[in-house]
């Protein structure tokens, strides 16, 4: 389940978050939890203990020219390379699908 950052009336991202991985556990189903915030509120801190994917980045603008679109690409790779030691087994850090 992807929740993202959409409307998010002010609360806190690590408050929403956490909030639904309690939700989700609750339920006793294997579900993978993906949370966007685009790598805002010092995400790759605390989304860890929380989700199976965060977003470390900001979206890769799909309406600019496709060298625009690669130099997007290469920059969110290069900004997510710096959280490698905050992924492992079954926890990601996702620059938007890359």
């Amino acid at each position: 389940m992807k929740y993202d950052n959409c409307y998010n009336e002010g609360v806190p991202a690590k408050t929403r978050y956490t909030s639904m991985s309690g939700a989700l556990i609750s339920t006793n189903r294997d579900i993978f939890y993906s949370i966007c915030n685009w790598g805002d509120e010092e995400v790759t801190e605390w989304a860890p203990e929380i989700a199976n994917s965060w977003r470390t980045t900001p979206d890769i603008e799909i309406y600019q020219s496709k060298t625009n679109q690669w130099q997007w690409m290469k920059g969110n790779f290069i900004q997510n390379m710096q959280y490698s030691a905050k992924a492992g087994p079954g926890i990601w850090n996702d620059p938007d699908m890359l």
